[in-house]
């Protein structure tokens, strides 16, 4: 069988510049073989799809194209059916997944259009079909960083039989930072984006989602703590700075996870108790003390039992008490783009987030007997007041940035 090669510079090359970096890969034996070069072309790298989890995957990238059939007047037929191509790491190279496809011989059976995706379990193209409709998993560590590229309109073989494919993300990417105040620590139990669409379609013919909105409307879990520990403990420094949320798979070594979401807008929660069942939000479950002793509760409790309604109540909670509180998402997140939302919480201008549940919610994130109250005032907090300053705006801060590679540089 021959096989298509790319030699080692080739695979030190794919993703690993914020600039567009292609190779002439080596055709062993035949150099009417069809070849790719691959880059990602400009700010569009993300950690999780580097050279490292593209030659790891058994499954390669896939390949489908279209040309000619050479007609009074042309039609274009099917080239070639969803072929993978698939990283030899025992011979260091890339190859066809079965017999090389040849570039044809005939100028009637151009133009060629290619087309490309990663993962290869995730699509499969047809000539009277070239999109595919996505379904995005619930669980972070499921999810895919789905990967598609063009070349349209290949008139003749290149000299170096390779056609050049710029692959482009075409998820959303979210992630989140905690900025706790100064002389605060703030302990996060979870975060969720509640009510995102989940479905959409693809068109690999133009490379954009279709027109319509997403559909399905689902909660995506970015963090859950619970137990012995309660949560994730974020300390207030001076001046405040904010921290990212991490979350890792718990492999060896781990892998940093983000969300990877439909492109879509929102209708977003206006606040209000009327539309919190319909619309929009981030939801956050956290409580927060001062840092220095005797470690004042600021929002929630350290001990369940300090609740002033707990003997009243005949409550049987232990450990600690959290509220649950939402964030509006007005954002409209686009493909390719990384959104990082920092949630400041104990910072001057900050309302701690607006109530969405009128009670307490225990160390494994299960809403208690216990109402939500001021711990000073121990005045009821009902939905959907900010649990913090009442006549403060929600505090929240929203940054718009490049996907980052494997080695940390920021892409522009």
């Amino acid at each position: 069988m021959k096989k298509l090669i790319l030699g080692m510079a080739v695979a030190s090359l794919i993703f690993a510049s914020c600039s567009k970096e292609t190779t002439t890969a080596e055709i062993n034996e035949n150099a009417g073989i069809i070849g790719f070069d691959l880059s990602t072309g400009k700010a569009t790298k993300a950690a999780v799809s580097n050279l490292t989890t593209l030659t790891g995957d058994t499954d390669g990238f896939g390949v489908y194209a279209t040309k000619s059939d050479g007609g009074a007047v042309p039609a274009q037929v099917e080239f070639i059916d969803n072929v993978a191509y698939i990283y030899n790491s025992g011979e260091s190279k890339w190859e066809w997944d079965g017999t090389p496809q040849e570039w044809p011989n005939t100028g009637a059976s151009y133009p060629i259009n290619f087309y490309a995706y990663h993962p290869v379990s995730e699509t499969t193209l047809a000539l009277a079909t070239l999109t595919q409709q996505y379904t995005i998993s619930t669980t972070m560590s499921a999810q895919k960083d789905l990967l598609a590229a063009n070349k349209l309109g290949v008139t003749t073989r290149p000299a170096s039989s390779n056609v050049t494919l710029d692959f482009k993300h075409i998820l959303s990417q979210v992630k989140f930072q905690i900025q706790a105040g100064t002389g605060m620590t703030v302990e996060l139990q979870s975060i969720e984006i509640v009510k995102a669409g989940n479905v959409r379609t693809f068109d690999y013919s133009d490379l954009t989602w279709d027109g319509t909105a997403p559909t399905g409307s689902v909660d995506f879990t970015y963090v859950m703590s619970g137990g012995a520990t309660g949560g994730i403990d974020f300390e207030g420094t001076n001046p405040s700075t904010a921290a990212n949320v991490t979350v890792t798979d718990g492999g060896t070594p781990p892998i940093t996870q983000t969300l990877m979401l439909i492109p879509q807008s929102f209708t977003a929660w206006d606040k209000t108790a009327a539309t919190l069942a319909t619309a929009s939000y981030i939801e956050v479950v956290y409580r927060m003390t001062e840092t220095a002793s005797p470690y004042k509760n600021v929002v929630g409790y350290t001990d369940a039992t300090d609740h002033p309604q707990y003997t009243s109540l005949g409550s049987t909670v232990t450990g600690n008490l959290f509220v649950k509180v939402g964030y509006p998402i007005n954002t409209t997140w686009a493909m390719g783009k990384s959104y990082t939302y920092t949630i400041n919480l104990g910072t001057p201008a900050a309302s701690g987030g607006n109530l969405v549940n009128n009670y307490f919610v225990d160390e494994t994130g299960v809403a208690t007997d216990l109402p939500v109250i001021h711990p000073d005032t121990e005045e009821d907090i009902d939905v959907p007041e900010p649990i913090v300053d009442l006549t403060q705006p929600i505090d929240f801060i929203l940054s718009v940035g490049d996907w980052i590679d494997a080695t940390g540089i920021s892409l522009e």
